[in-house]
């Protein structure tokens, strides 16, 4: 390489060409201008080019170099002579190295500029964060490398100002380029997928396009020469190439390694596994038309996506699938097989379909590992996803990822057998309508061959389909002569084997014979089969008996063809037996024989004798005979299988009672397997079966392994199936002792196997079948334990997923009081837990909570048939409105508006500022269909007509209806003003008329045909009644008003109402609080009852025909935006601000128990509940007033504790403070003067004072013992948003909305006249003073911290970090005033050096401290506020606990809980790292505040949780 070399008067010269003993040099970085501006090397060595604009870069590079002492430096303009192509080709792949190994990379940023009259070097990044972010030098291919390469990077403003380096700048570099952190850092570039990594440079772009794929060499550390010309995609392709090399195959296969052991396939499906290798195929003479007409449509050109073989059981089609499998395979053309098999486990799941199709995939196409390697390190969950979101991620997405050419043959087939052996209706619906998306796929052509009975769900999948999307061709409507001469050469081959096999001489089977048995077989191909396999078993007897024995029945009285398949077997179970012995085989026989055909799930011999308690050789014994019908391993461990399920149908027919020994009593059978499933639990079951260390562990961190060796087979199998069989038994109104006894000791045992085995969404809906089971037993006892149960569960079912053990601590203490499961388990909650919250006495009416959305929920909407949920955020989420369970999620951006069309096929979405979206529904998943109108700005909403012909969508203050077939733009109807906000639209439930509300509260009535304007009214929300002829309006005054649809007069008026401070209920009215205002109204169907939800939290329930007020639900903690019942009006849906969707029981009758003042009310209705399950309601709200009393009205958004530790101050949006006893949690006082918000709040040093600054200007200080207003400090002209004691109180500290920062005497309440003020517009959220009261830090609602002389005022510096769309949130110095610690609403903990005012640390709470990693969501941790320093600076106190920040050898530092440290954070609380108790959505809170083995929480509805531990 080529260097300018510093000369002594200034200037620089280039050297020679340096080969090796480079010596330390500095590197330039910076965008190129126009031709003719830069330097070149032609004008180094003819010493020219100083005219030009690109000579200041040089100097500028010169000069900075030799400030770092730097005697080199290289610049790639005019070091590389580029008339030499072997020179330009060495230099471009050698760069990447060049930048690496400089000292030092300047960044000049020519279109960077900074106000020059700036005295100091930490620049205010607002004056040019604008223009660094939009740079165009983010944007070159070529500065990717020279971000990444270099280790010390620094940037420079077009002035030559420094404005930071790559790690001070390192979060908002990532923001701007996408670039992980972990590349900025200097991790290896190896950690990062190709395709990640060609991510950053997605949006790059190079003068010539070649450079494109040229300037990523470094990135992937790999050469190729540079042929200019070639094209861009040519580069890429060379470029891509050589990465594959690179890699090699070990790094492939690694890949594919990594890929394939995330995706918990199943190798027992494919079509050559080994438990089916001796299952058969088609003999090479049979099918030739069938195959060749399969093959047929392979190879077409324009073949249909999808070819579906039906017909009968027995029919042949499995063989037939793996024939066509082996010659796909041989042609390579073979993408993936799945051979379905009921009963068989893993064969039986459509869990496992796609994920072993991708495994699949992964080695007949390797390309696509590094796509799905992606994917599951993105979603590591994502193979126990919803089967949509796994087709989408693990097969559509990387097929259409890879490049054509990574293909070897342009059309693959996967083949799917036995579709309706698949154990979920459900489950086949949602794969036909996922399989038609492969048409769509442009890579390659990918064709789907699907095998099945013709069963009904799958005939109406099909019908459903386009016609251009399948073919189908059915076995029966094959010619008789054709299968007649297919089961001939079948059955003439496999006797001849036989024959041969056996030694069999002469003329064996007689042609007469083999007719004759051809004549039995037809048209079964299983008949054949079942034939061959019993003829040619020589354990029982010489095939020429055996034949002669098969041939019989076809003498017999008209056997159907069953009883000819299969009783030449079982009949020889009992030859030569006396008629004693026979029937103790048929008992054997009906004991293992009927529980291997009605078990749910294959199971071994050993876990079969496990299971019925019986020995091994029993079970062998019976089996030993049977091969012929059943598939019995040789290993015991190994799963018994049939061989066909038609052997299971012979057996249980009920035509077959009486005169077949044979017959099994299918009731009887399932009775037998339910007692001895719940005697197997009963004996297995414990709390913590897997032995886990503590009870926090998530279930994604338990070992396979060690699950299965605690939950066997049979033992998983029990946990699964055995209200099944309770519900198949024969007396259904049999003895529930048994059962209830069970409950009482394994119930929670039961829970906790079932979400360790990761079947925690299947526990409703077990619970829920046990209570249908007991409804009629007259076992009140067990009836109301169920019902506990039930709810229990429902509440439980996402905590059992993500932590199971969690089961016995969380779900158990926030139960309520009453539960019967509580109370029943009660010894099992943790001693460790000292105190807790009084939870509620009674199960309301919230019964799941969903959680997901990383926003505010805007939307939520019912399917047609209740089945689903579908709710609107940062993305859609489509939800199973039973088991509360994540089925799909679409990204959408800012999704304000979703509803299901009327047949529920279809779902339209409206997003904010962007497009109305409409998307295909299956049961599992939602598909992009198409966007039927874009649109740029505003707010906008969307309805179906009744007929579902036509969508609605208002935007900008415009309705317009759209044909939902063909696009076409029907009408457009105005809005009432020029706002860009259309809120809400609705059309009447006979399609006639249409409403529609703008931004200015304004709600028209439009008659749809007429295009004319019903009615006009006011209000902030609407809804039609089920009939029409209502509408309901709600208002922003927190009154619904109902209004004649016809004649437009009003009619009922239902009037909500607000708590005051003295907690009493008053009218809303034109003057009451904005938050009482109507947000949304929904009617059930029957029409009877009136929901309303409004901006306190609370859903409002009336009766319609008397406007009584029936409860109050109460949950939520903030606003709710959406609300609906579901279409049978038994739950309701809400989605609200806090991010979740709760569903709430409307069958239960409960009004909020927080809520008190309604007596005349109460008391009119307490008759009306007689249930065991419901307490009078009056004695339930009463019971709580004097907790009520002793908590905030409204949220409480701070606590602080007082230095003494013996009182703590609770601020609340009810503008008061409240005192507490820190060590018992009892209120002591009210501090009630604010006017407004408060908005911090403090103790002096000495614990006897207390501060608090309000929204309403002014600074309040209070005697903490009396709690008595001592002075009121009034100066500001804005809102006052903190308040800070000096060191020894002897001063306050506050910072204002009005740009200044005020020194006041705490005595006096005088200001002392010091005001501070920043140099430029600034407006400061936080002041601080440092420990020796010399410092002052200040923290900016723009994310800015300052460090400010106090006695000055004087500016020391600017410490620039956190991000600026977050305000700080909380500041504190170390006890010697040397470090300073910030927090922001950014999500981070910077700490600062005070001297110097550079950062020391980051802590990013949503990434782990070690990796760098994303945390869980689980574990994310906002609104961390610090506290103090640890003398020795070793540990941080926050309000969520202790921050350990160094290890400290033998640490003895006064730190309170800094070993076995709790800590919380958003949904768990925590002690020395480990999870200890999750926290549900509606007990985390508003403010925590952690102390010594205290947790407090404060909450969104005012209330003060307190616990205590004891470790």
């Amino acid at each position: 390489m080529r260097l300018l070399e510093q000369e002594d008067d200034g200037g620089f010269r280039l050297t020679g060409d340096i080969i090796r003993n480079v010596p330390p040099y500095a590197i330039l970085s910076h965008t190129w201008g126009t031709d003719g501006e830069e330097v070149t090397f032609e004008d180094l060595v003819d010493n020219t080019g100083k005219d030009k604009a690109g000579y200041a870069k040089l100097r500028f590079c010169a000069k900075q170099a030799a400030n770092d002492s730097i005697q080199y430096f290289w610049v790639d303009t005019c070091c590389i002579n580029k008339s030499s192509s072997a020179e330009l080709t060495e230099a471009i792949n050698s760069m990447f190295r060049w930048y690496h190994e400089a000292v030092k990379c300047y960044v000049y940023l020519s279109d960077v500029s900074v106000d020059t009259n700036d005295q100091y070097d930490g620049l205010s990044r607002s004056t040019w964060k604008s223009a660094f972010r939009n740079s165009r030098w983010f944007t070159r291919g070529w500065t990717l490398q020279e971000l990444i390469s270099p280790i010390s990077t620094e940037f420079f403003s077009v002035e030559g100002k420094r404005l930071g380096d790559k790690k001070s700048m390192e979060q908002q570099i990532h923001e701007i380029t996408g670039v992980a952190t972990r590349a900025l850092q200097g991790f290896p570039l190896s950690e990062f997928t190709v395709d990640i990594r060609m991510s950053w440079a997605e949006k790059r772009t190079t003068t010539r396009k070649e450079d494109e794929a040229y300037c990523l060499l470094g990135i992937f550390n790999v050469h190729m020469p540079l042929i200019y010309g070639e094209g861009r995609d040519h580069a890429f392709m060379r470029l891509r190439e050589e990465i594959n090399k690179s890699q090699g195959a070990s790094v492939r296969d690694q890949s594919q390694a990594a890929a394939l052991k995330r995706l918990f396939h199943s190798n027992w499906t494919v079509f050559n596994s080994h438990v089916d290798e001796h299952e058969r195929k088609c003999h090479p003479d049979t099918r030739t038309d069938l195959l060749r007409q399969v093959f047929e449509w392979v190879e077409h050109p324009d073949g249909k996506c999808i070819l579906w073989l039906r017909g009968v059981a027995g029919a042949g089609k499995s063989a037939i699938s793996r024939t066509v499998s082996e010659q796909l395979a041989s042609r390579e053309q073979l993408a993936a097989s799945f051979f379905f098999k009921r009963g068989e486990g893993d064969r039986a799941k459509a869990s496992r379909l796609f994920t072993t199709i991708a495994a699949q995939m992964i080695e007949s196409t390797p390309a696509l590992a590094p796509l799905l390697a992606t994917a599951l390190e993105t979603d590591p969950a994502l193979p126990e996803k919803a089967l949509s979101e796994q087709f989408d991620k693990l097969i559509f997405k990387p097929l259409s990822g890879v490049p054509n050419e990574s293909f070897k043959k342009s059309v693959l087939v996967i083949v799917i057998d036995a579709l309706d052996e698949c154990e979920r209706e459900w489950d086949v619906k949602a794969i036909l309508d996922i399989l038609t998306q492969c048409r769509t796929i442009k890579s390659v052509s990918l064709r789907i061959f699907v095998t099945s009975r013709p069963e009904l769900p799958i005939r109406l999948g099909f019908q459903r389909m386009a016609q251009d999307t399948h073919e189908d061709i059915a076995l029966h409507d094959i010619a008789e002569t054709n299968i007649k001469h297919d089961l001939h050469a079948f059955l003439s081959d496999e006797l001849a084997q036989i024959r041969r096999d056996a030694c069999i001489t002469g003329d064996w089977p007689s042609s007469q014979d083999l007719h004759c048995l051809v004549d039995m077989a037809h048209p079964l191909f299983i008949y054949a089969a079942t034939a061959i396999r019993f003829i040619g078993d020589r354990r029982l007897g010489d095939p020429t008996d055996l034949l002669k024995a098969v041939l019989e029945y076809e003498i017999a009285s008209d056997p159907s063809k069953l009883e000819r398949t299969y009783l030449p077997v079982l009949d020889r179970l009992l030859i030569d037996l006396h008629p004693r012995d026979q029937e103790k085989v048929l008992v054997r026989f009906e004991q293992i024989v009927g529980t291997i055909v009605i078990l749910k799930d294959s199971l071994s011999i050993q876990s079969i004798a496990r299971l019925l308690s019986i020995s091994t050789r029993d079970v062998k014994s019976i089996l030993d005979l049977l091969h012929s019908v059943l598939d019995v391993p040789a290993d015991i461990d190994s799963p018994i299988r049939l061989h066909h399920l038609s052997f299971r149908d012979f057996l249980l027919d009920e035509s077959q009672h009486g005169h077949c020994r044979f017959w099994i009593n299918e009731r009887v059978a399932h009775d037998m397997l339910a007692t001895h499933c719940m005697r197997i639990m009963s004996i297995h079951l414990r709390e913590n079966l897997c032995e886990l260390k503590h009870r926090g562990i998530l279930r994604s961190q338990i070992d396979t392994a060690t699950i299965d060796s605690r939950l066997l087979p049979e033992l998983k199998y029990a946990c699964h199936y055995w209200v099944n069989h309770l519900h198949h038994r024969e007396n259904a109104n049999h003895d529930h002792n048994a059962l209830y006894a069970f409950l009482e000791k394994h119930f929670l045992h039961w829970l906790e196997a079932m979400g360790v085995s990761g079947r925690s969404f299947e526990t409703l809906a077990i619970v829920e079948s046990a209570e249908m089971i007991v409804q009629s037993s007259g076992n009140g006892q067990l009836i109301e334990f169920l019902y506990d149960a039930k709810r229990f569960t429902q509440t439980n079912m996402r905590i059992l997923d993500i932590a199971p053990l969690q089961i016995y601590s969380s779900s158990l203490i926030f139960a309520p009081r009453t539960s019967i499961v509580k109370n029943t388990f009660s010894a099992q909650i943790p001693a460790w837990i000292q105190r807790s919250p009084e939870m509620e006495r009674y199960w309301d009416a919230h019964v799941q909570t969903l959680e997901g959305h990383q926003d505010q929920v805007y939307s939520v909407t019912f399917s047609p048939n209740g089945m689903q949920l579908a709710s609107a955020s940062d993305a859609i989420r489509l939800w199973d409105a039973s088991s509360g369970s994540l089925l799909h999620t679409c990204e959408d951006p800012m999704v304000t508006s979703v509803m299901f069309s009327p047949n529920g096929n279809q779902l339209a979405s409206a997003s904010s500022g962007d497009a109305v979206r409409l998307w295909d529904v299956s049961t599992t998943t939602l598909r992009f269909c198409k966007v039927l109108v874009h649109f740029d700005e505003g707010w906008c909403s969307v309805s179906y007509s009744p007929n579902g012909k036509q969508l609605a969508a208002g935007h900008n203050d415009i309705t317009e209806l759209w044909d939902v077939v063909t696009g076409e733009l029907l009408q457009t109807l105005p809005g009432s003003s020029n706002s860009e906000w259309n809120r809400s639209i609705m059309f009447s439930p006979d399609g006639k008329s249409l409403a529609s509300k703008s931004a200015d509260d304004t709600i028209l009535l439009w008659d749809t045909v007429k295009r004319e304007v019903l009615q006009k009214y006011q209000g902030y929300s609407f809804t039609f009644s089920p009939s029409g002829k209502q509408l309901g309006i709600g208002m922003r005054n927190g009154i619904v008003q109902l209004w004649d649809v016809a004649t437009g007069q009003p009619l009922e008026k239902f009037e909500s109402f607000h708590v005051d401070l003295a907690w009493r209920f008053e009218p809303t009215g034109a003057n009451s609080i904005n938050s009482a205002q109507v947000t949304d109204i929904a009617f059930s169907p029957d029409g009877k009852q009136l929901a309303s939800s409004d901006h306190e939290k609370y859903i409002k329930i009336w009766d319609v025909a008397t406007q009584q007020l029936l409860q109050v639900l109460k949950g939520h903690s903030w606003s709710i935006f959406s609300i609906m019942f579901s279409p049978d009006g038994r739950y309701l849906a809400s989605a609200s601000r806090d991010h979740t969707v709760r569903l709430w029981d409307m069958t239960i009758r409960q009004p909020s128990d927080r809520l008190d003042g309604y007596r005349d009310y109460l008391d009119t209705r307490n008759s009306t509940l007689n249930s065991n399950r419901r307490a009078p309601i009056k004695d339930r709200l009463l019971e709580q007033l004097p907790r009520i009393r002793d908590g905030h009205k409204n949220g409480v958004e701070w606590i602080a504790l007082s230095p003494d530790r013996r009182q703590l101050a609770s601020a609340s949006l009810d503008d008061t403070i409240r005192l507490w006893d820190a060590v018992t949690g009892q209120p002591t006082h009210i501090l009630a003067a604010h006017s407004d918000k408060i908005t911090s709040v403090t103790f002096s040093s000495d614990s006897t004072l207390v501060a608090s600054s309000s929204c309403d200007m002014t600074i309040r200080l209070w005697d903490a013992a009396s709690g008595q207003v001592l002075q009121t400090y009034k100066g500001h002209n804005g809102r006052v948003y903190s308040v800070r004691f000096s060191r020894y109180s002897d001063h306050l500290l506050s910072a204002s909305a009005d740009d200044t920062v005020v020194l006041w005497d705490t005595l006096s309440g005088q200001s002392m006249g010091t005001k501070f003020r920043l140099q430029w517009p600034r407006t400061i959220w936080l002041a601080e003073f440092s420990p020796d009261d010399r410092l002052l830090a200040l923290g900016g609602l723009d994310g800015s911290v300052h460090l400010c002389v106090l006695k000055t005022g004087e500016l020391l510096h600017t410490c620039s970090g956190h991000s600026d769309t977050g305000l700080i949130t909380s500041l504190i110095f170390s006890h010697d005033s040397k470090q300073l610690a910030s927090t922001s609403c950014d999500g981070t903990l910077r700490l600062w050096d005070v001297v110097n005012g550079q950062p020391l640390r980051t802590i990013e709470f949503d990434r782990d401290a070690s990796t760098g990693q994303p945390l869980q969501t689980i574990d994310h941790c906002t609104d961390v506020t610090v506290l103090g320093f640890s003398s020795n600076k070793a540990y941080l106190t926050t309000n969520r606990g202790i921050l350990k920040l160094k290890e400290v050898p033998d640490d003895t530092s006064s730190t309170h809980g800094a070993t076995g440290s709790i800590f919380v954070t958003d949904e768990w609380i925590c002690k020395d790292g480990q999870r200890l108790m999750w926290l549900p959505h509606q007990y985390r809170g508003k403010y925590i505040l952690v102390y010594d083995n205290h947790v407090v929480i404060g909450q969104a509805s005012g209330r003060m949780d307190f616990w205590v531990f004891d470790f």
